[in-house]
């Protein structure tokens, strides 16, 4: 397995990081805002009230911040889910283009005849990593081994 993160995941997760922060942050300084001018009250009296709102606010002000900034790493992540993407379409279709599964049988069967079926697996899988690292490998190593673990079974249909 590989530790690879796809982008469209981190993506999603930064979204709702990035509404969770802000909306808390947005409903914390209203309520701060309500119980300075005495619409709400807190149970919180003198020289306390003062402070605790400044120390609330700056908090909530830091959470609408944070919030902001994931929402622009959300459109760097979006932006590398599609190059993701488009790089996966371009290796399954360069594997299904040089018939890369057939050669692969082809070769497990003229090497290793008896082969046990639990190990055809293995071999198949060191030969399409074999061949896709060595065809694209300008792209990271974590990335291939992602798409290599979700095209296997399109490739290798029985």
């Amino acid at each position: 397995m590989s530790n690879f993160v796809d982008s469209a995941e981190r993506a999603e997760e930064n979204r709702s990081s990035a509404w969770t922060l802000t909306l808390v942050g947005g409903i914390g300084l209203i309520v701060l805002v309500l119980n300075l001018l005495n619409v709400i009250h807190l149970p919180i009296y003198g020289f306390s009230k003062y402070m605790v709102s400044g120390l609330m606010g700056a908090l909530f002000i830091i959470f609408i911040i944070a919030g902001i900034i994931s929402i622009k790493k959300t459109k760097t992540y979006s932006n590398a889910a599609s190059v993701e993407k488009d790089n996966k379409a371009k290796i399954i279709e360069w594997c299904k283009e040089n018939e890369i599964a057939s050669k692969i049988d082809m070769a497990i069967e003229n090497q290793f005849p008896d082969l046990p079926e639990e190990e055809v697996y293995f071999k198949r899988y060191e030969g399409l990593k074999f061949f896709v690292v060595k065809n694209f490998e300008s792209m990271s190593l974590p990335f291939l081994e992602h798409v290599i673990d979700e095209i296997y079974d399109s490739l290798f249909e029985e």
